[in-house]
Order: structure tokens, then C-alpha cells, then sequence
């Protein structure tokens, strides 16, 4: 992740993970307003598989 308030967004994350949450932990949480944390779930809600290469 790159850009303005990433590191915020990588701290969130990395602590769900090493507390051995999941992307749905992340998703279902209520992030304290007003921060970029906000948007995580709508970020987990609209994620697709990556294409494969051919």
C-alpha cells in the first residue's frame, strides 16, 4: 500500500493478522471515525480474485 494514511491501514491490518483475525474480523470491525481505517471494509466487500496470467 502506498499513499497518504497507508501506514494507518497497514497497522489495522497487521494487527488483525497477528492476532490471527481474518479479512471478514476486518470487514465486521467498527473503525474509530473519522480516519482512512473507514473504508477497509468497502475495500474487503469489493475485492475479485486476481487474473492469471496467460
Amino acid at each position: 500500500m502506498l499513499g497518504i494514511q497507508s501506514d494507518e491501514m497497514i497497522q489495522a491490518v497487521s494487527l488483525v493478522m497477528a492476532s490471527g483475525g481474518t479479512w471478514r474480523t476486518v470487514r465486521n470491525a467498527l473503525p474509530v471515525h473519522p480516519t482512512v481505517t473507514e473504508f477497509l471494509p468497502t475495500i474487503l466487500d469489493r475485492r475479485r480474485p486476481l487474473a492469471a496470467d496467460e
